[in-house]
């Protein structure tokens, strides 16, 4: 009985208080208004009158003395000169703005006022939506513990409560009075009852679930769904709050509502249907921050899947699920009032990576590809580098270059995506035993047949990576950038392929592919220095320049051992300083230090260089 007394105390107390602010401010709204309209006749009145008519070195009289206009005037209002000319659209108010009156929102001179609007409009607004969200609560508890009601009419009576608090929160701020006062500044009562409301709602949906067991998992899930798809929508309304409440609500119900079996499927189709809808919020409404918090739920629900509830075959709707939540929120940054105005237009010479993006709305874009790369790579290991992973891998990076075409802000997608690959290839479950069989370099495998899919996915992201980037690097903003992908990403998964399958071991199958490697650099550098004066072109072509040097390289690597392989990249250095003097590429200078110090490192550094046979 005391907290009921307490709980009904505050409540008075808050209505009071919005009752006495809502006075005053209708008062303060009627004395703005008359003093609106004296100032427009008055204006009007001195732009109808004809230039050199009535000047005097005198000011008019103000209104309310003998001549002026419009009676009594407040005490305020100052007095108003004509100008000698009609005023320029748009100068009148400049020219004829009284004093500012004392408003409803300027402190008052004692301090109460002030203290009152902080407490109705804020936290003691909130404190009162949370106070009658809790006194629901209590009652259904009440009558728990005295028997006066039955589970069903208990539950029945909690629906109720939050559905009259809904249509109450969105009745109030239907008033005329309280849309006029949010045109001011922000309205937190209805919101505020709203919530109340909700969170009512979701509780008593719950308890008819979990603590009565009067309803099956699935209408609660659809019911408790349908509750935070309802505040998403009306947080059109009543503003941001009802958004970030219904968007927790909607990532809390799976967790809430167990549902025997879990299904892949089911949930994550319900997720991005969730994202869809926030996401919809965020480009009409312009919330940034609560894309962030949907990039944070979207997340964290894979990690907790991975972590307790996988099973084999999880791999396609997880993948799809991935895929579509980087095209979401790839989507959102396409929105027009997005797009900086001519005067801060980004930067057309964007960093390599365009991380500066991240200050921008498209770093919300950025983070979510990220995201997704990590949780790709972790959906790879899980699945044991199962196909149905690997093409969600290869999709993935495809998509990447796609994006990075269109908006040269995300070019640097395609890295990504190969250090994406990279890991991936670097991190293989590679089995524990391997036939050992004798060298035939004819007609046979270079690779042991039970690495045959590991061969094969290196193949194809090579040649992904390598045709798409020179692809898409004709006509780009920066041809460098693609250059250097096309050109890096086969030397490295070859580099990182000859590591995993031979260990460094010296074999001349392998020397040949990366021969072969080194030849179609050398012919796509030929084609590229045709059109080398063009903007970009002259780094796409040292780009190639130097994954020929480094192709090369590895092919004496992996044909040559101790001395003769020192020796081998030695005479490379003079060889590549002659090509850099006369195509004149500063990458490939790079390249020579590089090499240089491989080589003093090999020769100082080495103990046993003096102890290597000569034979080899």
């Amino acid at each position: 009985m005391l907290f009921s007394l307490i709980v009904f105390v505050i409540l008075m107390w808050l209505v009071v208080l919005s009752l006495r602010r809502t006075g005053r401010l209708s008062r303060e709204i009627a004395e703005l208004r008359t003093e609106l309209i004296l100032l427009r006749h008055r204006v009007m009145e001195g732009a109808a009158r004809p230039p050199g008519v009535g000047e005097t070195d005198e000011p008019l009289p103000a209104a309310g003395e003998p001549g002026g206009i419009g009676g009594e005037a407040p005490p305020e209002t100052p007095p108003f000169t004509p100008p000698e000319t009609p005023p320029e659209p748009g100068e009148e108010a400049a020219q004829t703005a009284p004093e500012a009156p004392r408003g409803p929102f300027r402190p008052a001179a004692d301090g109460q006022g002030a203290l009152e609007e902080t407490l109705t409009s804020r936290w003691l607004v909130w404190l009162g939506g949370a106070t009658l969200a809790l006194g629901g609560a209590f009652l259904v508890k009440y009558s728990i513990d005295e028997g006066l009601l039955g589970p069903t009419a208990r539950v029945i009576a909690g629906l109720i409560l939050g559905l009259a608090l809904l249509v109450a929160g969105e009745w109030l701020r239907r008033r005329p009075l309280e849309r006029a006062l949010a045109e001011v500044e922000p309205s937190y009562v209805p919101p505020a009852i709203t919530a109340a409301g909700i969170f009512t709602l979701f509780a008593s949906i719950f308890a008819g679930y979990q603590l009565y067991q009067l309803l099956s998992p699935l209408v609660a899930f659809v019911l408790l769904a349908g509750v935070a798809a309802t505040a998403v929508a009306l947080s059109l309304l009543q503003g941001p709050f009802m958004a970030l409440l219904g968007l927790t609500g909607g990532f809390v119900t799976p967790f809430l509502v167990e549902m025997g079996r879990p299904s892949a499927v089911a949930l994550f189709t319900y997720l991005l249907a969730l994202i869809a809808g926030s996401l919809a919020v965020v480009r009409y409404m312009g919330w940034r921050w609560l894309a962030w918090v949907t990039l944070a739920g979207a997340a964290l629900w894979p990690l907790f899947w991975f972590a307790s509830v996988w099973r084999p075959g999880d791999g396609v709707p997880l993948g799809i699920y991935l895929l579509a939540v980087f095209a979401l929120f790839v989507f959102v940054r396409f929105r027009p009032s997005d797009e900086a105005p001519d005067d801060e237009a980004p930067d057309e010479s964007p960093g390599l990576f365009g991380l500066e993006a991240l200050a921008r709305p498209e770093g919300i874009a950025w983070i979510s590809g990220a995201a997704v790369a990590g949780l790709t790579f972790i959906l790879v290991r899980m699945d044991d580098y199962g196909t149905q992973s690997i093409v969600v891998l290869g999709v993935l990076c495809a998509f990447f270059m796609v994006v990075a075409r269109r908006e040269p802000v995300f070019d640097g997608f395609p890295v990504l995506g190969a250090v994406l690959a990279a890991l991936v290839l670097a991190a293989w479950h590679m089995p524990r035993i391997i036939a050992v069989r004798p060298h035939q370099y004819v007609g046979v495998p270079i690779v042991p047949p039970e690495l045959t899919q590991f061969a094969s996915v290196s193949a194809i992201l090579a040649a992904l990576f390598g045709v798409g980037a020179l692809i898409a690097m004709w006509g780009s903003r920066r041809p460098a950038l693609w250059a250097s992908v096309s050109a890096a990403t086969p030397a490295a998964i070859l580099a990182i392929a000859y590591w995993r399958v031979k260990s460094f071991e010296l074999d001349l199958a392998w020397a040949v592919v990366a021969l072969g490697l080194a030849a179609v650099n050398l012919i796509i550098a030929e084609r590229v220095a045709r059109y080398r004066d063009e903007v970009g072109m002259n780094g796409a072509l040292g780009a190639y320049g130097v994954a020929t040097v480094a192709a090369l390289s590895l092919a004496v690597t992996m044909s040559l051992g101790q001395a003769w392989l020192t020796v081998a990249l030695a005479v490379q250095l003079p060889a590549i300083a002659w090509i850099e003097g006369q195509l004149r590429l500063p990458a490939l200078r790079g390249v020579i230090v590089v090499l240089a110090l491989t080589v003093l490192v090999r020769l100082v550094l080495n103990h046993n260089v003096l102890d290597y046979p000569m034979g080899r």
